[in-house]
């Protein structure tokens, strides 16, 4: 049969809004809070818990039911919004990155050499330079070298490498030109025309539409499926590249930053952006769809689907145990422990 004592300190303690259970959390809380990092965190069996968590496998789950919407959902947040980026940077933080851009820096980028094959840059470029180079010869105002460039250019720019920079050069303008050239200038000066001013004239006129030129040539040739090619070339070569750099390297080059004015700029950025509209509506939604998707399910569950449940619920274990003990051989637990009784004896 129960104790009637005990069924009265039940009952004391398990009444809504108890007063004397109230105080008892309380009391537990500031225990826990005491508690110096050291003592609650064993460093020795923490690191290896965090680490065996990070698992392909829990990475990928974590991916796909949150990081993967989440991007989506920013995606359609950022469509939809018309704020600057300026908006989200307050002015104390715009002095400061203005400072820190403005500071001398001393970023050498040596690990970036060598990431480039310029054979490959020659061979996706060539057949641009050639476009370029026969677009100015058909302004030339010499007889003949504009008919020649012309025919040189119609299968120059098609070619590439050695075959159509060369190739060009060689078989359309350079066997042409000279003879063509001195043909020109004896045929313009007999009729008194400078050649020197009409040249200038022709690359004046030239430099206008270069730029036009060029864009539209490199268009053609970045759409190629040889220049397509070449460029998965040097992307590959980059990344082969940068996976041999020694990472001191890198952290080299960064201690060449104004890093300090960086650090300084941080909180007033961070601080200013989470007050701005934009940024608090899409972290409170994000939190909002995290509880969305695992509001329901119990906390042993989550810690068993990352492996680490049982790490968790010993440390937990032990830590409150420890705590309690504390707590169990106060002062303050004895007086509320016989007020506890006081209050379960008069109890009718």
């Amino acid at each position: 049969m129960p104790d009637p004592l005990v069924e009265r300190v039940a009952t004391l303690l398990g009444t809504p809004d108890s007063p004397l259970r109230a105080e008892a959390a309380r009391h537990c809380v500031e225990q826990l809070l005491s508690t110096r990092l050291r003592e609650a965190v064993d460093v020795d069996d923490f690191i290896p818990l965090v680490l065996r968590t990070l698992s392909d496998a829990n990475i990928a789950r974590a991916v796909e039911r949150h990081v993967r919407p989440g991007f989506m959902r920013f995606t359609g947040h950022v469509s939809a919004a018309s704020e600057p980026i300026g908006s989200l940077v307050s002015e104390e933080a715009e002095r400061g990155l203005r400072a820190a851009l403005t500071a001398p820096v001393n970023i050498r980028g040596r690990w970036l050499k060598g990431a480039v094959d310029p054979k490959l840059i020659q061979r996706l470029l060539a057949p641009i330079w050639v476009q370029l180079f026969v677009s100015f010869a058909r302004r030339i105002p010499i007889p003949g070298l504009a008919g020649a460039a012309a025919g040189a250019g119609g299968t120059g720019a098609a070619q590439t490498g050695r075959g159509g920079l060369a190739g060009m050069l060689g078989r359309g303008v350079q066997q042409s030109a000279e003879r063509l050239v001195d043909a020109g200038r004896s045929a313009l000066g007999g009729l008194g025309i400078d050649l020197e001013t009409k040249l200038t004239a022709a690359a004046r006129d030239f430099s206008d539409s270069a730029l036009g030129i060029w864009n539209k040539a490199l268009r053609e040739r970045l759409d190629s499926h040889e220049g397509q090619a070449i460029v998965a070339q040097i992307k590959l070569g980059v990344l082969e590249h940068i996976l041999r750099v020694p990472l001191r390297d890198l952290h080299d080059d960064s201690a060449g930053l104004a890093q300090a004015r960086y650090f300084d700029v941080v909180p007033a950025l961070v601080a200013h952006a989470v007050r701005v509209p934009f940024v608090k509506n899409i972290v409170e939604r994000e939190i909002r769809e995290y509880v969305a998707v695992e509001g329901d399910r119990r906390l042993d569950e989550l810690l068993g689907e990352l492996g680490m449940l049982d790490d968790v619920r010993t440390w937990l274990e032990q830590r409150i145990e420890r705590g309690l003990g504390v707590y169990a051989g106060s002062d303050a637990f004895a007086d509320w422990l016989g007020r506890v009784l006081d209050a379960a004896r008069s109890t009718p």
